[in-house]
C-alpha cells in the first residue's frame, strides 16, 4: 500500500440539480451599522448636508427629532457611520507601457479579491437599458469605466446589472476590475427598449390621425409593459440585497420611469396614475427600504435645449415621475438636467461615504403589530435643529421585524453549498485558494484547470486501520456567466487517506488539488468553489475571475499563467486531477508564496500565433511587475525563439525572474505577447498572475 492513496470519483457535471442563489452573507466593517426593524429598536439612515450640498458629520443626537407618524420619538441608539475607506487608492501604473509601433496601454493587473469584512461600500448601479437611448447608452457606458478607472476604492463591492437581463443579475458582485471593464462593455443599446435612438425622440407631437392615434395607444401599452419590467428588475435587484449588511447604493441610469398612462383609447387624454404601475413602485420601494438600499437615479439626457410642444413638455415631466419617487422615499439622489454624467455618478457614490443611524424605541402598538405578525405602513421623518441644513431619509416603513428567520439559514448539505456558490463573499471557515488556468488541450474538450490549495489541519481526519488517516471532501466549483447566469457546474469528492511522513507533510504544507472544470463556450467567467469537509460539515470558498478566449477566431491568445518557484516541469499544463505533491506548498501554482530573493518561473501558452512563408512566427514577449498597483518593473518587449516548437497554434513561453530587493507584500507578474505579424486589431494579448512575497524565516 502506498503512503497516500486518493480516490476521485466524478459523480457528475451537475447542470441543473444545483441551483445557484442568490442570498449573500457577510460582515460589514463598520461595526453596529447593522440597519434594523424590531420590537427593540428601529434604525433609521440619514444624510444631512448644508446648503452647498456638501456633507455634515458632526451632529450629535439633540440636534435631531425624528418623528414616526407625526408623532416624536425619544432617540435612544445614534452614532455616524463612515464607510468610505481610510486606505489610499491604488495608483495605476507609473509608467503606462504600449504596443509597439501603437499608443494603447497595456491594461492594469487584476484587482485583488475582496474579503466580506474588508467590504466598506456596496454599489449596484444598474442601466436601465429598456430606457435608454443609443447616444445616452455610450456616454453612460464611458462614465462607469472612468468611474472604476479613477474612482473605485479597496473596500468598494460593485455590481454593474442591465434591467434588460431580468432576474439573474445578482451574481457579479465583486471588488474586481475585470469582470467590471467586462460587464460595462456588455452594455449595448436595446431595440425593444421603450426610448428611441436619441433622447428627444419619445418627444415629438403625436398626428390626431385616427390611425396614427390607434397606432400611439399600441406603442403607449408597449411602454406600459417595459415600464413594468424595469421596476420589477429593479425590485428583485433590492429585495437580492437585503442579505448583506449595512446601508447598499443602488444607481439607477434611466430617462423614463412613468407612473402615468393615457386612460383612454384617445391619447389626448388626460393622464392618469396607472394603478398596476403604482402597485408595483410601491412593492420597490417597500423592499428597498426592507433591504436598507438607498435609490439614486440619474437622468443622463441632460440639458435639454429643445423646447417642447405642451404634449412634449408633459411627456418629459411624466418621464421622471417614478425616478423623483423611489429617490425620495428611499432617502437617495435625484440627479438631472446636467450634462456632467461622470460628476452626477460620483456625488451620487460619495452619498453613501457616510450617515446617521438613528434608532428609537418604537410605542406599544407597533410592538404589537409585528409581534401579531400585522404588519402597517408608518409615516417617518428626520429632522434637524441646526438651521441651514438639509436631511435625506426614508420616508416610510412597514412594521415587519428584520429577523434572521427572515432569511432562514440553510440545513442540509445541498443547500449550505448553493448558499455559498451564491455568494460574492469567501467564507473562510475552511480556507481555500483558488487558481483558475484556461488550458487549451487540442482534441481535448475545452477546460478550465482549476488549482485548489487547503489547510489539512482544519480538515476532520479520522482512523481507519494500521495507522492510516482519512478524510474526506467534496469539492463544487461553478462558473457563472457575467450576468449572473450558471454555464457549467462539477463535482468531485476526494477521499484522502495518508500516513506518517505523508500525514505530516500535508499538516505542514496543507493539499494541492487539480479539478479540471469544462467550459462550454468562451467568454468571461466568474469561477466559484467550494470545498465542503464531510466529517465535521465545515465549508470554505472562493472566487476568481477567469478569461476563456475564443480560440476558433484564430486570434492571437493566451492561457493562465502557470507560477512557480525553481524550474517548472513540462508537464506542468497536463497533469492529472487529483492531489499534486510538491516539496513546499508555498512555492507551489496553487500557492504562490515565496521568499525574497527567490527565483520563480512562469510559462503560458501561446495561442494561434501567425507565421511567415518559413512557417516561423515572430513574437516578442514583455514581463511587467506590480506591486499593489504599482508598476515596479516594466520590462521591454524581447524577441522569443520558436524554433525548437512545432506547432505554432500552441507554443509554450517561459520564463524566470529573481525577486531580488523586492518588498514583503502582494504582486502581479504581467505577460504580454505581442504578434508583429498579426493584424493591428489583434497583435497584443495579455495575462497576469498574483503572487506574494512573504518572509518565511
Amino acid at each position: 500500500m502506498s503512503l497516500l492513496r486518493l480516490t476521485v470519483i466524478l459523480l457528475a457535471c451537475i447542470t441543473a440539480s444545483i441551483q445557484i442563489t442568490q442570498s449573500f452573507q457577510g460582515e460589514n466593517p463598520a461595526q453596529g451599522a447593522i440597519i434594523r426593524i424590531n420590537v427593540d429598536l428601529v434604525q433609521i439612515d440619514a444624510i444631512v448636508v448644508d446648503s452647498d450640498d456638501r456633507p455634515v458629520t458632526d451632529l450629535q443626537a439633540k440636534d435631531f427629532i425624528i418623528y414616526q407618524d407625526n408623532k416624536p420619538q425619544k432617540i435612544t441608539n445614534f452614532s455616524f457611520i463612515r464607510t468610505r475607506s481610510p486606505m489610499p487608492q491604488a495608483a495605476a501604473a507609473s509608467k503606462a507601457s504600449t504596443r509597439p509601433n501603437s499608443k494603447s496601454p497595456i491594461p492594469p493587473p487584476p484587482s485583488a479579491t475582496l474579503k466580506s469584512k474588508y467590504v466598506r461600500r456596496t454599489i449596484a448601479m444598474l442601466v436601465d437599458d429598456y430606457a435608454l437611448s443609443f447616444d445616452s447608452i455610450v456616454r453612460v457606458r464611458n462614465s462607469l469605466k472612468k468611474w472604476v478607472d479613477t474612482e473605485i476604492q479597496p473596500g468598494d463591492l460593485v455590481a454593474v446589472i442591465r434591467t434588460g437581463v431580468g432576474i439573474s443579475a445578482l451574481q457579479q458582485f465583486t471588488s474586481d476590475k475585470r469582470v467590471l471593464y467586462a460587464a460595462i462593455d456588455r452594455i449595448r443599446y436595446n431595440v425593444a427598449g421603450r426610448v428611441g435612438t436619441t433622447s428627444l425622440s419619445n418627444m415629438d407631437p403625436i398626428d390626431d390621425r385616427e390611425g396614427a392615434v390607434q397606432t400611439a395607444s399600441y406603442l403607449m401599452e408597449q411602454e406600459r409593459v417595459s415600464t413594468m419590467a424595469s421596476l420589477g428588475t429593479i425590485r428583485y435587484v433590492a429585495n437580492g440585497l437585503k442579505g448583506i449588511p449595512g446601508r447598499k447604493s443602488l444607481i439607477i441610469f434611466s430617462e423614463s420611469l412613468k407612473a402615468r398612462f393615457s386612460s383612454g383609447e384617445n391619447i389626448s387624454d388626460q393622464y392618469a396614475v396607472d394603478q398596476l404601475v403604482a402597485t408595483r413602485m410601491q412593492g420597490l420601494v417597500d423592499a428597498a427600504n426592507r433591504s436598507t438600499t438607498v435609490i439614486h437615479v440619474i437622468d443622463p439626457r441632460g440639458v435639454i435645449n429643445t423646447i417642447f410642444t405642451d404634449k412634449g413638455n408633459e411627456e418629459y415631466i411624466a418621464s421622471q415621475d417614478n425616478m423623483v419617487r423611489m429617490a425620495q422615499e428611499t432617502g437617495g439622489l435625484f440627479i438631472s438636467n446636467s450634462n456632467d454624467i461622470d460628476g452626477s455618478l460620483k456625488t451620487a457614490v460619495d452619498d453613501g461615504n457616510g450617515y446617521y443611524l438613528i434608532g428609537y424605541q418604537p410605542d406599544n402598538s407597533t410592538i404589537e403589530e409585528m409581534r401579531a405578525g400585522r404588519p402597517k405602513l408608518h409615516t417617518i421623518s428626520v429632522r434637524v435643529n441646526r438651521p441651514g441644513l438639509r436631511v435625506r431619509s426614508r420616508s416610510r416603513f412597514f412594521s415587519v421585524p428584520s429577523r434572521d428567520d427572515d432569511m432562514p439559514e440553510p440545513q442540509s448539505q445541498q443547500e449550505r453549498i448553493n448558499q455559498a456558490l451564491g455568494s460574492p463573499f469567501t467564507d473562510e471557515t475552511l480556507p481555500v485558494r483558488l487558481t483558475p488556468l484556461f488550458f487549451e488541450a487540442g482534441e481535448e474538450k475545452p477546460h478550465v484547470n482549476a488549482l485548489l490549495h487547503f489547510d489539512a489541519r482544519k480538515l476532520t481526519f479520522s482512523s481507519i486501520e494500521e495507522g492510516w488517516s482519512e478524510a474526506i471532501v467534496d469539492i463544487v466549483a461553478a462558473t457563472l456567466d457575467l450576468d449572473g447566469k450558471q454555464v457549467d457546474i462539477a463535482y468531485k469528492r476526494g477521499v484522502i487517506q495518508t500516513r506518517g511522513k505523508t500525514f505530516e507533510n500535508m499538516q505542514k504544507n496543507g493539499i494541492a488539488f487539480l479539478m479540471h472544470v469544462p467550459v462550454k463556450k468562451p467568454g468571461s467567467y466568474l469561477m466559484r468553489v467550494v470545498l465542503y469537509d464531510n466529517k465535521s460539515e465545515q465549508l470554505g470558498s472562493a472566487t476568481q475571475f477567469v478569461d476563456v478566449p475564443d480560440i476558433h477566431k484564430k486570434e492571437l491568445a493566451l492561457s493562465g499563467i502557470v507560477l512557480a518557484s525553481g524550474k517548472l516541469k513540462p508537464k506542468a499544463f497536463s497533469q492529472s486531477e487529483g492531489v499534486i505533491a510538491y516539496e513546499n506548498s508555498n512555492g507551489s501554482a496553487a500557492v504562490r508564496i515565496f521568499k525574497p530573493g527567490e527565483t520563480i518561473a512562469w510559462a503560458c501558452q501561446i495561442l494561434n500565433a501567425k507565421a511567415d512563408r518559413d512557417g516561423k512566427p515572430k513574437l516578442k514577449v514583455q514581463v511587467r511587475l506590480f506591486h499593489e498597483g504599482r508598476e515596479v518593473y516594466p520590462g521591454n518587449p524581447i524577441e522569443m525563439a520558436t524554433e525548437a516548437q512545432g506547432d505554432t497554434s500552441r507554443i509554450i513561453a517561459t520564463g524566470q525572474m529573481e525577486l531580488k530587493q523586492l518588498a514583503p507584500g502582494s504582486y502581479d507578474l504581467q505577460v504580454v505577447v505581442f504578434d508583429t505579424l498579426a493584424k493591428m486589431n489583434h497583435q497584443m494579448a495579455v495575462q497576469s498572475m498574483d503572487f506574494e512575497v512573504k518572509d518565511q524565516t
